[in-house]
């Protein structure tokens, strides 16, 4: 929640970041809020995996 008197005068409009708006920032949130240290490793695992198949896909195209 944003205090309104930090939002300049003559503002039109405000966005924030939802996380309901995107499955994966609600993916990450719930592991590590519900899960902290088993959530950040599975998170780190699966980021790793990624950066990995990541590199192969580059390899591949060359």
């Amino acid at each position: 929640m944003v205090q309104s008197s930090l939002i300049p005068a003559g503002t039109n409009s405000v966005a924030s970041i939802d996380f309901a708006a995107s499955p994966l920032a609600w993916l990450v949130y719930e592991t590590t809020v519900n899960l902290p240290i088993i959530g950040a490793i599975l998170l780190t695992i699966f980021a790793l995996i990624l950066l990995i198949w990541n590199k192969k896909q580059i390899k591949k195209g060359l």
